[in-house]
């Protein structure tokens, strides 16, 4: 198998091609699959260094080894690559040239983003690839207003393709492919001496009529004769027969667009410059395609002294001048001379404000601006500067906007390729933007889509597009809506929340039009009308069977290789075994009772009576759950890297407020506010559980943060690292009031229920009670024989804090006295314990080994039931703070919820 180095420039590691993520810093792996543009006779053989960097992986299929490097290709950029790179605003439908390299005596191109079909592709399908279909193939299975949409494609290309001389290119089928609802050329080819004319277009059009929808074959027949008797000569000509075409083919299925945005400053600025319209806080709701919604987002220029106020005074003046009234009647050609004249608009009037407060150069304050607007089966694009909109379907995510930089610039004039051009001192730098020149001097990039499926269209401010965000996500952030597994509110921002995570150096703004053709002809429903879908709860799963006790090999030590889910993957799953006395028993004289401020817990009174209540789907195995400080809501830390919510007992799913960029090992609530901590492999992030979103990245010492906890008061936040440093928080300020280095990993925090104390497990065996005022160490707990070099996995402490309890690899549980540091009592479990807690009475301890939970009586010593709903580690439990319900997360991607049934 061949290998692919990681392309962050601190790693660089070798990783397996099939590896979507670095195996040592998590990043993700571009797989750049290249086609040898030109013809080719037997097997192609390239020389060092090309050899080198470029694998074959077919006949004319590579694969770029170095990805993150820059391509490696010949100094003079050939003849060949004029074409592709003049038609650079044409993206959408063709590859971009990568590298030109020799071959041979030759030197041929290398094309990225090929439209290659599944034989082409091979092998490396397995790699995820979305094999393109060849036009001839997928002719006979289309709609007919999809064959008239793939020909308007081809006839908007027609006219930019003569100029650069490869019109001949859209008369080879086997150069046309398509992938859904687009229309892309594999390779362009060079035109011969006698450019081809609209008559050859034509007969080719012909020659699909046998297999061309009924309802649309009389008007391709009359397109086609028109084109064959010259009626038709220019690209003009033929895509207006085709607009009349396509109105008539239109069937009366209705079109609902769903608009949600969001918007934020990011972890390093203090100010967002950023605007867009709808408002985030207006809700998305479904409107009918007819009645014209659209989004805007602007990326504010000039800093503190304008950025934002030239981009809300563009949003302004476009809304106030919109007339969707108007535009519903007019001419799509008419639509698109008035979307030209409202972003001139907007740019006269943030022109005229720099005049008059007299800005002059750098000072004038400016903005880009995205504009998307959808009429009933079609969409309007606009775009000036660098801000940008995707077009994802469910074939693929499309750059479908061209950045107004000097980068871009320099491609379009044939100057170099895009790769070369990004290593430009200022190749980022606008070459246009809104408010900096009068109007005379903007030109607004207005481009038109015919759409006959779902999909859904992300505009963005460059917070979330730079480094490929979208093109590496948009599988799993943006395809779920298509799919009806997102809500579009919820998708944008997690959206935000990935750009502050993996990117965090600007404003972000995202807004996401989601386009439906419904299956249904009837009017649309309100969204209140609409019937309430009721989830229902899968059936209990099978109990497991019943398992041997594992034997425990001698000397083992404990094994830890980040990410945590790998870890706990290759953890073996222990047996169920019995309580025992190590030793010599231990009299109950010994386990103070504990102190119980109010009636006993259900737990204690009645284990037997707890009952599934239902399973809940999670997607994701679970790290750790916490429970809110009202006990109605259970936040889900999840190894793909998501924070989920889940409002408990609830039928409706999970909502997911963001995801980062590791896994989250560690989550907690805290006791004051609706505010939840989360740490993953690069800290501690802030999140609003209300409004969901983002809101502080903690300073900690750069560590790989696993467990964090609160204090019952609200007043510290303690967390640990896997270099061993514990760190004590202010909450009030958010900032570390004690650094502790302990040198040795940390895996379990808890707070003492009066906050003096802080409990720590370590790798080495070891649980420590710390002083939490001074910051010293109080008490070291020193493990068994047996515990020594195991990782310590939960600690806790009994309500009244005279106990605490503690579990981990060597496959026992713990209790000590609190304040003396005495042990108590030993009980093996036949399984690692992953976490425990104590009932809110103290009398029962409920522990996670292995698959199960096992209820046990603190005072007798005897364990009174196990729970076997899960067929992997239950990882994390939470018991509600009345005692009668417990909620438990494994890595079999599921909840249980249970409750105490009288």
């Amino acid at each position: 198998m061949d290998r692919i180095e990681c392309p962050n420039p601190t790693c660089h590691s070798l990783n397996p091609e099939t590896n979507r993520v670095c195996q040592v810093c998590d990043a993700p792996l571009p797989r750049v699959y290249l086609w040898l543009a030109g013809d080719s006779e037997g097997d192609v053989s390239l020389r060092d260094p090309f050899r080198e960097r470029y694998v074959a992986k077919g006949r004319r299929l590579f694969m770029d080894s170095q990805p993150g490097r820059m391509p490696l290709s010949i100094d003079n950029i050939p003849l060949e690559t004029q074409p592709y790179l003049r038609l650079l605003a044409y993206r959408l439908h063709l590859p971009q040239v990568y590298a030109a390299i020799p071959v041979g005596q030759e030197v041929r191109l290398l094309l990225q983003r090929t439209p290659l079909t599944e034989a082409e592709y091979g092998q490396v399908l397995v790699t995820g690839n979305r094999p393109a279909v060849p036009l001839a193939t997928a002719w006979p299975a289309a709609t007919g207003f999809r064959q008239l949409n793939w020909l308007w494609q081809i006839a908007q290309l027609w006219q930019p393709f003569l100029y650069q001389q490869v019109g001949v290119s859209l008369l080879q089928p086997d150069l046309l492919r398509v992938e859904g609802p687009l229309l892309r050329v594999q390779e362009l080819r060079a035109d011969p001496s006698t450019p081809p004319t609209a008559v050859y277009l034509g007969k080719l059009w012909q020659s699909l009529l046998p297999a061309t929808a009924s309802e649309v074959a009389p008007l391709v027949e009359k397109i086609c004769d028109a084109l064959v008797q010259e009626a038709i000569t220019t690209g003009e000509q033929l895509v207006h027969a085709l607009d009349q075409a396509l109105v008539t083919a239109r069937n009366g299925r209705p079109r609902q667009v769903t608009v949600a945005a969001s918007t934020d400053p990011g972890p390093t600025r203090n100010r967002n410059e950023d605007a867009c319209f709808p408002k985030p806080d207006i809700l998305a709701q479904p409107k009918r395609a007819d009645q014209l919604p659209y989004a805007i987002v602007c990326d504010g220029i000039g800093g503190h002294d304008g950025g934002d106020m030239a981009s809300t005074l563009a949003i302004q003046t476009i809304t106030q001048q919109m007339d969707t009234k108007v535009l519903k009647r007019v001419d799509t050609r008419v639509v698109a001379e008035e979307l030209v004249t409202l972003v001139c608009n907007a740019n006269d009037r943030i022109s005229q404000l720099n005049n008059q407060q007299q800005r002059q150069e750098r000072q004038r304050m400016g903005t880009t601006l995205t504009m998307a607007l959808v009429r009933d089966h079609e969409v309007f694009l606009a775009n000036v500067g660098d801000s940008r909109i995707y077009w994802i379907t469910q074939h693929g995510c499309y750059q479908a906007t061209t950045d107004d930089d000097v980068a871009s610039r320099e491609v379009r004039l044939g100057y170099c390729l895009y790769r070369q051009a990004l290593r430009l001192p200022a190749a980022g730098a606008l070459v246009q933007a809104l408010g900096i020149n009068t109007s005379n001097l903007l030109h607004p990039t207005v481009q038109r889509l015919i759409l006959d499926e779902d999909c859904a269209f992300l505009l963005c401010s460059d917070g979330l597009s730079d480094n490929d965000l979208v093109e590496t996500y948009w599988e799993r952030e943006v395809l779920p809506v298509l799919t009806g597994n997102a809500d579009p509110s919820q998708t944008v921002q997690q959206l935000v929340d990935l750009a502050n995570i993996k990117n965090g150096h600007d404003n972000v703004t995202v807004v996401l039009v989601h386009y439906q053709v419904l299956p249904e002809t009837p009017a649309l429903a309100s969204p209140t009308e609409a019937p309430a879908e009721t989830p229902t709860l899968p059936p209990p799963a099978p109990p497991p069977p019943a398992r041997a006790p594992r034997p425990r090999p001698a000397g083992r030590k404990p094994r830890f290789s980040l990410p945590l889910p790998l870890l706990l993957g290759i953890l073996a799953l222990g047996g169920l075994g019995v309580w025992f006395w190590p030793r010599q028993p231990s009299p109950d004289s010994l386990i103070p009772l504990p102190a119980q401020a109010g009636p006993a817990s259900p737990l204690t009174d009645n284990p037997d009576g707890l009952t599934l209540k239902g399973v809940r789907q999670i997607g994701t195995e679970a790290n750790q759950i916490a429970l809110s400080r009202d006990g109605k809501a259970v936040a889900i830390a999840g190894a793909d890297g998501s924070l989920q919510l889940w409002p408990l007992g609830s039928e409706s799913p999970p909502r997911r407020l963001g995801t980062l960029r590791q896994p989250v090992n560690g989550v907690a609530f805290s006791p004051t506010s609706g505010i939840i901590a989360t740490s993953t492999l690069a800290g501690i992030t802030l999140w609003d559980g209300a409004a969901g979103r983002l809101l502080q990245t903690l300073p900690t010492q750069g560590g790989a943060i696993f467990p964090l906890v609160f204090s019952r008061n609200g007043r510290f936040l303690a967390s640990g690292d896997f270099g061993g440093t514990l760190q004590i928080w202010d909450w009030g300020d958010r900032r570390p009031l004690k650094t502790i280095p302990t040198g040795s990993r940390i895996y379990a925090l808890a707070f003492s229920p009066d906050g003096a104390t802080l409990a720590s497990g370590h790798g080495d065996g070891t649980v420590r009670l710390w002083n939490v005022d001074a910051g010293t160490l109080h008490t070291s707990l020193p493990p068994t024989e047996q515990a020594k070099e195991s990782v310590v996995w939960s600690v806790t402490f009994s309500p009244d804090g005279q106990l605490l309890a503690s579990g981990g690899d060597d496959e026992a549980i713990y209790l000590w006295n609190a304040k003396t540091g005495r042990e108590l009592r030993k009980s093996d479990t036949g399984g690692s314990v992953y976490d425990l807690a104590f009932s809110p009475d103290g009398r029962t301890l409920v522990v996670a080994s292995g698959p199960t939970l096992q209820v046990w009586d603190v005072i007798s010593g005897r364990r009174r039931r196990t729970l076997e709903q899960h067929q992997q580690l239950v990882r994390t439990f939470v018991i509600s703070p009345d005692g009668k319900t417990l909620v438990a997360g494994s890595t079999d991607k599921t909840l249980s919820w249970w409750q105490v049934t009288p």
